[in-house]
């Protein structure tokens, strides 16, 4: 199975819009636009099970129809895998922003790794929270192990998405770096769903 992980393209990260809409900007449209092309030249057989599986966020629902017309894949959303839900932050850069720790508000400062796995943003989620709830999305990939899939996500999900599949600890999520906006990583899944190759193929 072969299983690619795809960040959404840029973004326009507007204040006092629900984190839920930001949209592609046209940047954003044309970096996935190449990555299609891409794919479809490198990473596509037309003769297997394609699908593109989406967050149901707007940018990744951009993102994944660029894809689909490319590739011409159906789309299936998948409830649950969206970024840690933010609602109307205020802060668009992350260091403003606040957390809450045991009913506190904190900036994180000098936390270790599993202090900051429990913190909650301050108007949504902790990591661990989001962790847990990927769990519809890892469900749906391991049902469709017959298909090759593209799932079109976000630079925390994707990442906590690999850490379930290749039973990555915490060191190795804080360490990983966020993906690029456009790039895709291809993970080989064996099948009792093992993961035997995992690397960038598009940065």
């Amino acid at each position: 199975m072969y299983l690619y992980l795809i960040r959404h393209g840029e973004i326009n990260r507007v204040v006092d819009e629900n984190d839920y809409f930001y949209c592609l900007t046209e940047e954003g449209k044309k970096s996935m636009e190449e990555t299609g092309l891409f794919l479809r030249e490198f990473e596509y057989d037309k003769d297997a099970n394609n699908l593109i599986l989406t967050s149901e966020t707007l940018r990744a629902f951009e993102s994944s129809i660029i894809l689909s017309r490319i590739l011409k894949t159906k789309i299936k959303s998948v409830p649950n895998c969206q970024e840690i839900n933010m609602g109307f932050n205020e802060a668009k850069d992350k260091k403003d922003w606040l957390y809450i720790y045991q009913g506190e508000f904190t900036d994180r400062n000098g936390f270790d790794y599993a202090k900051k796995w429990e913190t909650e943003h301050y108007l949504g989620e902790s990591p661990k929270q989001v962790y847990e709830r990927l769990d519809t999305l890892r469900d749906c990939i391991l049902a469709l192990d017959d298909h090759n899939l593209y799932v079109v996500g976000h630079g925390a999900s994707l990442r906590m998405l690999d850490m379930k599949l290749n039973d990555h600890d915490l060191d190795w999520y804080y360490n990983e770096p966020v993906p690029e906006y456009a790039s895709v990583k291809k993970l080989v899944l064996t099948k009792d769903h093992k993961v035997i190759n995992d690397e960038y193929i598009r940065k």
